[in-house]
């Protein structure tokens, strides 16, 4: 585990990770339309978490009308304007080839900081970006923010369900 201090990653001045940017970010945009094309995504009321299961279910009027699963990725600290990925909060999560391993590995191996340091000091732009890379590597359905007072989670959409 990688226990240095949060700093600022190069991300700005890493070509290798702009590049990366950019398809994870035409990728994203192409899954999220076809979410709303396929399944209405984005016009439902409410939503609950199924925290157990990793099951996000949406609702209008009361009527369930979509089930996937998720899998938490990262957060960001507002008051901190800090990511840390979601490795740090639960170690038991990597191991050969898990989702959150297959990311950090791919970090190291290509120097993108942003990928493998634990924490950094970000902004909001950032903490979508490396959410939008993962699922990009991941190959994700899309991608979410579950909002909190102080603490936003970024989650990889995994599968529909229902």
């Amino acid at each position: 585990m990688n226990n240095q201090e949060p700093s600022i990653p190069i991300l700005g001045k890493n070509e290798t990770f702009a590049a990366l940017h950019l398809k994870a970010h035409e990728y994203i945009l192409e899954k999220q339309e076809d979410l709303e094309y396929e399944y209405g995504f984005g016009q439902y009321d409410r939503y609950t978490l199924d925290e157990n299961n990793h099951i996000l279910s949406y609702f209008l009027d009361n009527e369930l009308k979509l089930q996937i699963e998720y899998l938490i990725i990262g957060q960001f600290e507002k008051d901190l304007q800090q990511w840390t990925w979601q490795w740090v909060e639960q170690a038991d999560l990597l191991n050969e080839g898990s989702d959150l391993e297959i990311i950090r590995n791919y970090g190291e191996f290509y120097g993108m900081e942003a990928l493998h340091l634990d924490k950094w000091i970000a902004d909001l732009g950032y903490a979508w970006a490396v959410t939008a890379i993962a699922a990009y590597l991941r190959r994700s359905l899309g991608i979410f923010r579950l909002q909190g007072n102080s603490i936003d989670q970024f989650i990889l959409l995994k599968e529909i369900v229902a």
